[in-house]
């Protein structure tokens, strides 16, 4: 560092300017909020980049302040480069924990070093005494090339407008099912993520709102041309995804809880070493590691509530594949969701969305073959299910992969298969808000950003599909591909 930016920095800090004084260009970017450990009322972390070295400093207290020197508390963290295989990010990112936070209190807070400071920010910490609402949303990846929307928004537009839908209704966190960018070696698109993504994620008061993340299998370090070269090779695929994210035990599958919540995050991304394996095969034994996990947390849940969140989907609208990665899940963690009667599953992967009926079971047969979209293509039948009267006797499936992720292969349903499980099935820019209020959990999707120029087009917080749990039904229809438009 040359002697003049020192002595400058040096003055500066004599002086008690204020935070923009140091903005000499490496100030913070892509600032996002998570949880690094299992205390949802007392912790948050705080994580960023920025293009040079620096140091990691949070500055933080229950009232904003002119001079870092008047803030009542202050957390050292770290800083690192993010490196996997053959990828080596030029940023360099930031992770801070404050810890022993007072529940239900604004702080407000600057994050930086001396060469760069952010602006005053401020996060909310959660009252738990109140009831839990938080946002779903997955597959905001960039869009293909040479791909049209046919209605509503295009990249990046729509997931800008997901994120900024999702933000209005105040959500206390926002799951995210993975697939945030197109390819995970590539930092320039994290950074366009940052910015749209946790950058619109600002609730009414101004508070930025915790992310909870999943990874995706496009957010691997390898996933470098999807469907041409995509070979998972290396266990440092997940490197980057964890380097980005402050979050607990080993990032990837980890528990959080909430008042009458526990909330699950599993991983189902296909990063296995191993070639010549399917993606269903991949994630087969992907799962198959999570799988005590997922029964410990199944058998110490002391919460009304229990919810998963992960990538693939069990049994989306993409077809029941033996190559495709929800198969891997049919033999390892199905059958613990129907042992425990998981109330709600999130997955994502397949760009609609989609919610089943409750399902006491769901398995495929030996012979099973599925040829496509239309039930009189299974000439050896179809899966095995079991639907429930009651959905407490079940468990209901929900895909909501529309956060800007391509939608136009479906609109004509070339690429969407629809299944006798299957209770509502959309293609449109949209997001899924989950509102916790004791022995009741209510789900509304509500569509964002669309056109309405057009008569058969619906506005901006079209409601898609809302139901609550528990409920009991007596017969079951099957959905009707975008029944609303």
């Amino acid at each position: 560092m040359k002697r003049v930016t020192l002595l400058f920095i040096i003055i500066t800090c004599l002086l008690g300017l204020g935070p923009s004084a140091f903005g000499i260009g490496n100030a913070p970017r892509g600032i996002h909020l998570t949880w690094a450990e299992d205390d949802v009322y007392h912790t948050m972390a705080i994580s960023w980049y920025t293009k040079m070295e620096a140091d990691s400093m949070v500055y933080y207290d229950t009232k904003p302040h002119d001079k870092l020197e008047d803030y009542a508390y202050k957390e050292r963290g770290v800083h690192k480069q993010i490196r996997a295989t053959d990828v080596i990010f030029k940023n360099w990112y930031h992770d801070v924990i404050l810890r022993n936070l007072k529940p239900a209190t604004t702080y407000y807070f600057v994050c930086g070093s001396p060469v760069g400071w952010s602006d005053v920010k401020k996060f909310k910490t959660l009252d738990p005494q109140k009831d839990i609402r938080f946002g779903f949303i997955a597959d905001s990846r960039r869009r293909g090339e040479g791909r049209y929307e046919i209605e509503g928004p295009a990249y990046p537009d729509a997931r800008i407008f997901v994120a900024q839908g999702l933000a209005a209704k105040n959500p206390n966190f926002v799951a995210f099912g993975g697939d945030m960018i197109m390819s995970g070696h590539e930092e320039w698109e994290w950074e366009a993520w940052f910015e749209d993504i946790p950058g619109n994620l600002i609730a009414s008061d101004g508070c930025i709102i915790p992310m909870v993340p999943a990874i995706g299998n496009h957010d691997l370090a390898r996933y470098k041309i999807p469907g041409k070269q995509y070979d998972v090779t290396d266990e440092t695929d997940y490197d980057i995804f964890t380097g980005l994210f402050a979050l607990p035990d080993n990032e990837l599958w980890f528990a959080l809880n909430f008042k009458d919540l526990r909330f699950v995050t599993l991983a189902t991304a296909g990063g296995i070493k191993q070639k010549g394996l399917s993606t269903g095969d991949r994630v087969k034994r992907e799962a198959e590691k999570q799988v005590f996990f997922l029964r410990k947390q199944l058998e110490t849940n002391d919460k009304k509530w229990f919810i998963t969140q992960t990538h693939y989907s069990i049994n989306g609208g993409y077809g029941i594949k033996p190559g495709d990665g929800g198969w891997g899940l049919i033999d390892t963690w199905v059958p613990l969701y129907e042992k425990y009667k998981v109330p709600l599953v999130l997955t994502a992967h397949s760009h609609h969305y989609m919610r089943s009926w409750p399902l006491k079971r769901f398995a495929i047969g030996q012979d099973f073959v599925d040829f496509g979209k239309n039930l009189e293509l299974w000439p050896k039948g179809p899966p095995i299910i079991e639907m429930a009267n009651d959905s407490r006797e079940g468990v209901t499936y929900i895909v909501q992969g529309n956060c800007g992720a391509d939608t136009e292969w479906f609109e004509d349903g070339t690429a969407i298969r629809i299944y006798p499980w299957m209770a509502a099935a959309y293609s449109r820019p949209s997001f899924t808000l989950v509102e916790i209020k004791g022995d009741q959990c209510y789900v509304v999707t509500e569509t964002v950003g669309t056109n309405v120029e057009k008569d058969h087009l619906r506005p901006r917080g079209y409601v898609l599909d809302e139901f609550t749990l528990p409920y009991t039904t007596e017969d079951f229809p099957m959905a009707k591909y975008n029944v609303a438009f």
